[in-house]
């Protein structure tokens, strides 16, 4: 008897495990708690695969960035300026208003442009393909090197001199690579990707006219 009281006992087991897996729902007494455990166990094993995944991730994530400074750099900052753009360009098309204190703005510094690209219903692929390319290569590639390998052998930190260490790397990003990297490439880029014969000319040109014009250096500064 007590053979065959094991053997039903592990049968019953069995069907319970068997149903717990395939998901039908066992209605008994003495398989409520089997269920119950079987179902909690398959959660707890569930979390800790899902818990395993995003580690890996993280952890491939985290190689990707420290492997690969350059491609990651033009990779984040292109998808932030594009996501940037994007942002700003919806925001323009649901009407949203420009804060007062940004509406106090001399005319002649409005460029045709600005204005089309602020009163334009529809989506501006090129201009946003402007900004993807310039966030990647300036934002991304360019200042990777300027911050990361030039200005720690033109500026190194000596102890108790940081802020003037920094005071100088900034001081020379405004002067020297702002205007004559910076805001030169985002003319250039521009001008490629609306389709310039000599984008370099042009682009170098619509640079020299908004300087003059239009006081982009001191707006810039």
């Amino acid at each position: 008897m007590r053979s065959f009281g094991a053997r039903k006992r592990a049968r019953v087991h069995l069907l319970v495990a068997l149903c717990a897996v395939s998901g039908f729902p066992v209605v008994s007494a003495f398989s409520n708690s089997a269920i119950s455990l079987t179902r909690h166990g398959r959660e707890e094993s569930a979390t800790t695969l899902n818990i395993a995944e995003y580690g890996r991730i993280l952890e491939a994530v985290d190689e990707f960035y420290t492997t690969m400074p350059v491609q990651s750099a033009f990779l984040t900052c292109a998808l932030k300026a594009h996501a940037a753009d994007a942002i700003a360009q919806l925001r323009s098309r649901c009407g949203d208003q420009v804060p007062a204190s940004s509406q106090i703005v001399d005319a002649r510094i409005e460029s045709e442009s600005t204005s089309h690209s602020l009163l334009s219903s529809e989506f501006q692929l090129p201009r946003n393909v402007a900004f993807l390319l310039y966030g990647g290569i300036y934002q991304g590639v360019a200042q990777h090197f300027i911050y990361n390998v030039l200005f720690p052998q033109l500026f190194p930190t000596v102890a108790g001199f940081e802020m003037i260490t920094v005071a100088c790397k900034v001081l020379t990003d405004i002067t020297f690579f702002g205007p004559l990297i910076s805001l030169p490439m985002s003319f250039i880029i521009k001008s490629v990707v609306y389709g310039s014969s000599d984008p370099l000319n042009d682009g170098l040109k619509k640079y020299q006219s908004d300087i003059l014009e239009k006081d982009l250096l001191f707006r810039y500064w």
